[in-house]
């Protein structure tokens, strides 16, 4: 397979679109070689959405959030004595939520984080009843319980969803409490879909959707992994790949002189001259190095694959213990194989070192196939993560020039098309995981595989592969999209938000938000890929 260029293609959606996003490219890729990438794996350069604590920080409502955050505050440290200076006091630790922490255990109180966390949502529900004076059709529809745990940009979402479907709003009234929230957090395109669907069906298709908390540094990951080991992995996986480059070539050095052996081997027959006999030893010697070779090689090649599961944040850590599991299996029967083959002192010893080599890779090659499929996966699955949440960042941005008096109904129709391309990307994107466990699948439950299973593991990672490649055709097009809508932005003089309060739920703690799963009973895997 080529090199998967979807990376790069989106790293671009979120550099060109948005100056304060940094961008690198991260070429990776499969190539007709089966070698993984050209590079050693890197940290994504695009920037996961960042959130804070409390409120949006934008030119148009920071000066609101920051005096509601602020008067909370001195009101607090005043009530308790905690400082002389509350004013000046609380302009430090407004500025990041863990100053607040750090002031407040300094003090001995009790539950500072709980506490800050009141502050800051407190300030952030301050600057929402300000401004949803003119949503309140969506409040209606969503119910005030949940519209009390939304930011205004929801209700916007929702109220636009009303507008452009009629009978919406009964159905949305319909929902329970439960259910009206999840409503709350689906994606435009998501919202338009259900509200296509009449009563009792969008009743049913809600039932395969929940929220779930989630660690905001897990929006956009699955798992953590600390830069020490990123590092590391990064520079074990140059370091096989250099050797695996080396090896390769001494690999075919050593053949190439064996073979050259060999023929003239030819010519001496049965005899036993000095020369014929200097000649036997040389092909042994040939033999046995091409045979070590041979091994050493895949071991470095199966090594490439485990580092850069080693630093693939989205891969879940359950899978990731799995492959580097069997990879270590593997590289230690290989490691047997090229310590026999080096001392083999017989034709026999080294054909049964050489059959120990074939048999290792006959084994694992198929599970090699399905470990790359997961790694093109991975990165399209956090591409696509990012996409969703900058359709969040962009719908936030709207609902601020809107408080502002800016039309921006032209926008919003940019904002729907760009969400309807994410949407498609995400669901041919789980299609490919349900495709690469189910090839996956087939490996764990079958020992010996016949041609027919061997054929269909083929046909259901092209498949997978070929889904990528849709959603590569997806990203292109929420690419152009964006483009046009960060140009419009800026010509009617809009900012576009660099953090995005998701909720203001008081359940939710500072460093946690909702995210929208897919429930086992649809059929599919969660919103993590965790099958």
């Amino acid at each position: 397979m080529k090199i998967m260029n979807y990376i790069v293609i989106v790293t671009m959606i979120i550099a060109l679109a948005l100056p304060f996003a940094v961008a690198q490219t991260d070429e990776t890729g499969i190539s007709n070689t089966g070698i993984i990438g050209k590079r050693p794996i890197v940290r994504e350069g695009i920037q996961p959405t960042a959130i804070n604590d409390g409120i949006q920080t934008t030119a148009q409502n920071t000066g609101l959030g920051t005096d509601a955050r602020l008067a909370k505050c001195i009101t607090y440290i005043k009530k308790n004595n905690l400082d002389r200076q509350p004013a000046a006091t609380c302009m430090k630790l407004l500025k990041k939520e863990i100053n607040c922490v750090q002031f407040l255990k300094g003090k001995n109180v009790k539950t500072p984080v709980a506490i800050c966390d009141k502050l800051f949502i407190a300030s952030a529900q301050i600057v929402k009843r300000t401004t949803n004076t003119q949503l309140l059709r969506s409040r209606e529809a969503i119910g005030a319980g949940v519209a009390e745990k939304i930011p205004d940009w929801r209700l916007r979402r929702i109220d636009s969803a009303i507008k452009n479907n009629p009978g919406a709003e009964e159905k949305i009234k319909a929902l329970t409490e439960e259910k009206a929230n999840v409503f709350s957090h689906l994606s435009r395109a998501q919202q338009e879909q259900m509200l296509q669907l009449n009563n009792a069906e969008m009743q049913e298709k809600m039932k395969n959707y929940r929220l779930v908390k989630t660690k905001k540094v897990l929006v956009n990951k699955k798992r953590i992994i600390a830069k020490q080991k990123l590092l590391k992995a990064e520079k074990d996986y140059m370091i096989a790949k250099q050797n695996y480059v080396k090896i390769k070539d001494d690999y075919r050095n050593r053949y190439a002189k064996f073979l050259a052996v060999k023929k003239k081997l030819k010519e001496c027959n049965s005899s036993d001259s000095p020369e014929c006999e200097k000649l036997r030893e040389q092909a042994q010697e040939h033999a046995n190095d091409a045979v070590a070779k041979s091994a050493e090689m895949l071991i470095n090649h199966l090594s490439k694959i485990k580092h850069r599961i080693e630093s693939e944040e989205n891969i879940n850590q359950t899978r990731a213990d799995e492959i580097i599991a069997n990879i270590n299996a593997a590289i230690a029967e290989l490691t047997d194989a090229k310590t026999e083959a080096k001392n083999a002192q017989t034709k026999e010893e080294l054909k049964d070192a050489a059959k120990k080599v074939r048999t290792v890779w006959a084994k694992r090659k198929h599970w090699e196939n399905v470990w790359r499929a997961r790694l093109v996966h991975a990165k399209v699955w956090g591409l696509v993560k990012r996409a969703e949440h900058l359709e969040e960042r962009m719908d936030q941005t709207v609902a601020n020039m809107q408080d502002g008096g800016i039309n921006t109904i032209a926008i919003e129709k940019k904002i729907s098309l760009y969400s309807q391309n994410i949407v498609d990307a995400k669901e041919k994107t789980k299609q490919a995981e349900t495709l690469i466990r189910e090839a996956h699948d087939i490996l764990l439950n079958n020992a010996n595989l016949t041609e027919e299973q061997k054929e269909e593991i083929k046909s259901k990672l092209k498949k997978a592969d070929g889904l990528a490649r849709a959603v590569n055709n997806n990203l292109k097009k929420a690419h152009r999209i964006i483009i046009e809508i960060a140009k419009d932005i800026r010509k009617l003089k809009g900012n576009i938000v660099k953090t995005v309060v998701t909720a203001t739920d008081p359940e939710l703690l500072g460093n946690e938000q909702y995210e929208v799963v897919e429930t086992e009973a649809s059929g599919g895997t969660d919103e993590k890929g965790n099958s």
